[in-house]
């Protein structure tokens, strides 16, 4: 998905990528420990984890490729935002495709 996104922007191809890569290891590590059944602790979760995804971006893109980048928190805050409420949609479907043993 991040490839995809950065081939619609003029950005540097894989730096979505990697931002993405690395929440999504995170996301599945915490998933484990804690009991992300709870719909506060999933927003929580998703908003922290879509501005930690916006954070390594602008950390890859500024300190590791020295490139200059025009960014906005509040737009990723509302973005956080946005993601979250979103989910708070989606995960309930996507729990009631699980097959449960």
């Amino acid at each position: 998905m991040g490839l995809f996104e950065d081939a619609l922007t003029q950005h540097a191809i894989g730096i979505n990528g990697i931002a993405k890569t690395i929440v999504g290891f995170l996301a599945a590590s915490v998933g484990i420990r804690i009991d992300v059944e709870n719909h506060t602790i999933r927003l929580a979760l998703n908003f922290l984890l879509s501005l930690l995804s916006s954070a390594i971006y602008v950390f890859v893109y500024r300190m590791l490729l020295g490139l200059n980048l025009k960014w906005s928190w509040i737009v990723e805050i509302i973005k956080a935002v946005d993601n979250s409420l979103i989910a708070m949609v989606v995960f309930p479907l996507l729990d009631r495709l699980q097959i449960r043993e």
